[in-house]
């Protein structure tokens, strides 16, 4: 993920649930489609915001059909011995919790729920999003903490379906069943006044985990560390920059003679962040990091160069509002013997309010995926590819408590490598009560 993203602790998961609740999204659909958790920023939010005390809790469940499940080729999904089509039931209950108090201000937010698959069962997953934050002003200081985890199946589309000698792999549960586990840790310190110039520093850990004997391969740790100054005004928001470092720690690749070269490696960056969001017509948040990789060994200077996270939200009059958002960040990935992607992200959404209880969104996103090879026997073992999503939902709110919302999005991808192409749709509704 990119690094250096915010300065005190994080309400990322607080407002992306609020956010998912609001429009009725579909939890189980987007799961297994494209995950837009690479865009961390909130137009929607305030700059200076100070949360209020909030419980929000509420169940939900979504029902959809999902054209093609083993998101890939039509050959890959017969290897795979999956049908393609499926009836994909997910209830979840979700939590957006803030409660202040004179220690310090706790919040909690995330979902924790379960896919269930009509004819694959052998999908059926937890879906687990927790993440909590505690925020204490100590002397002149904000010292922020914040917990996660996270646990799911592994999209189909981002499982390796290539043996080391290039050919595809013929069924096997590696190639069909892996749970990925992240937990992650950090904390963060800013000093200074609420306005005037603030230095900071964050420290984030991560551990990336895979079930999948053949998964364990990409098994990680993950450590981004940095710091900076911002200057903050309520004129025009907060402004700053920062340097830091991420590391990267392939926990099982040493063991193995053909990867043991490449089981660690990092990326340094420096960066300016923008964050001006004073409730005008025009919200704009975002940071821009210039990067420079070093793999031991390996020559991947192609991934130096500029990272991004930006984020604005127009409303047009009353019941209007336009947001786009874009990211590129290097992470790792999960489930292709890649040493690490680059990911860019663009996305779009109109939202418009029909009557005061109905709205109609319409989503677009494309991502496009660079892969880091590992040095194997020259085979391509992950394709570069580029997906794009297009989704429309129309969300009802039938009470405070009860709010519907029944969607269609297909996704199209197309990658170096034909087996990994593929097309999907689904179809679906969601229902969420509030307690």
């Amino acid at each position: 993920m990119i690094a250096g993203r915010t300065i005190g602790v994080s309400h990322r998961g607080v407002r992306a649930l609020s956010l998912l609740l609001a429009l009725g999204a579909a939890p189980g659909a987007f799961a297994q489609t494209l995950d837009p958790s690479a865009l961390a920023f909130d137009p929607s939010g305030l700059t200076f915001d100070r949360p209020a005390p909030r419980l929000h809790i509420a169940g939900a469940v979504d029902a959809h059909y999902d054209s093609n499940v083993a998101r890939a080729s039509d050959a890959v999904t017969e290897r795979r011995n999956l049908d393609k089509s499926d009836f994909v039931l997910s209830p979840s209950i979700n939590a957006d919790i803030v409660a202040p108090t004179s220690a310090a201000t706790f919040t909690l937010a995330g979902s924790v729920g379960y896919n269930f698959y009509l004819r694959n069962s052998r999908l059926n997953r937890e879906r687990i999003d927790l993440n909590a934050t505690a925020q204490r002003r100590i002397a002149i200081c904000d010292v922020g903490l914040n917990a996660g985890i996270a646990r799911r199946q592994t999209d189909l589309g981002d499982l390796q379906i290539l043996n080391d000698d290039g050919t595809l792999i013929d069924g096997g549960e590696g190639t069909i069943v892996n749970t990925e586990t992240q937990w992650r840790v950090g904390g963060t310190i800013s000093c200074g006044a609420a306005v005037g110039i603030e230095p900071n520093a964050y420290a984030n850990y991560r551990q990336l985990r895979n079930s999948a004997e053949v998964r364990k391969f990409n098994n990680a740790n993950v450590f981004d560390y940095g710091g900076g100054v911002a200057y903050a005004s309520p004129a025009f928001g907060r402004i700053g920059v920062f340097a830091g470092r991420t590391d990267f720690n392939y926990t099982d690749r040493a063991s193995d003679p053909l990867f043991a070269a490449t089981d660690r490696f990092h990326y340094s960056y420096i960066g300016a962040k923008l964050d001006r969001r004073l409730g005008a017509r025009l919200q704009v948040q975002g940071q821009v990091t210039y990067t420079r990789v070093s793999v031991p060994g390996r020559d991947l200077s192609r991934f130096d160069g500029l990272n991004w996270n930006i984020a604005a939200q127009l409303r047009v009059g009353g019941s209007t509002r336009v947001s786009v958002a874009t990211a590129r960040s290097i992470d790792v990935s999960a489930g292709f013997r890649s040493d690490f992607a680059r990911t860019t992200i663009y996305s779009g959404k109109v939202e418009r309010a029909l009557t005061a209880r109905t709205r109609l969104t319409f989503t677009a996103l494309r991502r496009e995926r660079d892969f880091a090879q590992v040095q194997s026997a020259g085979f391509p073992l992950a394709a570069n590819d580029r997906t794009d999503q297009l989704g429309l939902a129309l969300g009802f709110e039938k009470s405070q408590r009860l709010n519907f919302a029944g969607y269609v999005q297909g996704q199209r991808r197309r990658s170096d490598l034909a087996a990994l192409d593929y097309d999907a749709v689904q179809v679906g509704l969601t229902a969420s009560l509030r307690f």
